[in-house]
């Protein structure tokens, strides 16, 4: 069951900027697992939530990586 409060682009935002963040460290790119690397995004993403003052809802892993894949679809399709 999913939460009744859905992902906004205050949410969006800065679950790219945590995607991006960690996928461009040049140490750890290709040395995490798949798991590890959501785990480190969701992490980076609650930070940065939490930096912008509160965290209007708790996101799991599998709802952000569904979130960003929802994104990189949207973009796809676009056709810019």
């Amino acid at each position: 069951m999913g939460s009744s409060l859905g992902c906004t682009d205050e949410d969006r935002v800065p679950l790219c900027r945590a995607f991006v963040e960690v996928n461009g460290d040049p140490v750890m790119a290709t040395g995490r697992s798949k798991d590890e690397l959501w785990a480190a995004v969701q992490k980076n993403w609650t930070d940065l939530m939490a930096k912008k003052g509160h965290l209007r809802v708790k996101r799991n892993v599998s709802a952000l990586e569904k979130q960003f894949k929802n994104i990189r679809k949207g973009v796809s399709t676009r056709g810019f």
